[in-house]
């Protein structure tokens, strides 16, 4: 779980981001003041990663999960969400849903292919403005 904390809003090139005394965001990717979103992007030997915390106040349900599915279906690349539940294809509601994670779950997106880095962009654009 994401912990809570006095928050303040930062932006970066791609994305405006709420910034916790943690560290984590609310629906956004990972950063520290004046860091560039690119910075949080982490080549790992699977692909590029990017953490975040779900910051909807009803965690992940149908709804999200399905506009998080769509907009995953808009890439190329292949798109893993893991949680400490599981990993699933970022691309199946059904899938995003069977992971069951709820506000402030911290979630970590996986992407491989030739429009990795701008699905991961997306996709965190997606979370940080998603509503309930």
């Amino acid at each position: 779980m994401c912990l809570t904390g006095k928050t303040q809003k930062i932006t970066s090139g791609e994305a405006a981001v709420l910034r916790r005394h943690d560290q984590h965001t609310s629906s956004g990717p990972m950063a520290r003041e004046g860091e560039e979103m690119e910075e949080t992007i982490e080549e790992t030997p699977r692909g590029l990663s990017l953490k975040l915390c779900l910051g909807l106040r009803n965690g992940l349900h149908a709804r999200p999960a399905a506009r998080l599915a769509q907009e995953a279906q808009r890439y190329a690349s292949t798109i893993q969400l893991i949680s400490d539940t599981g990993e699933v294809d970022a691309k199946s509601m059904l899938d995003i849903l069977s992971l069951a994670q709820p506000a402030n779950a911290e979630l970590t997106l996986l992407a491989q292919g030739q429009d990795a880095r701008e699905a991961l962009y997306g996709l965190a654009r997606l979370l940080n403005t998603m509503q309930d």
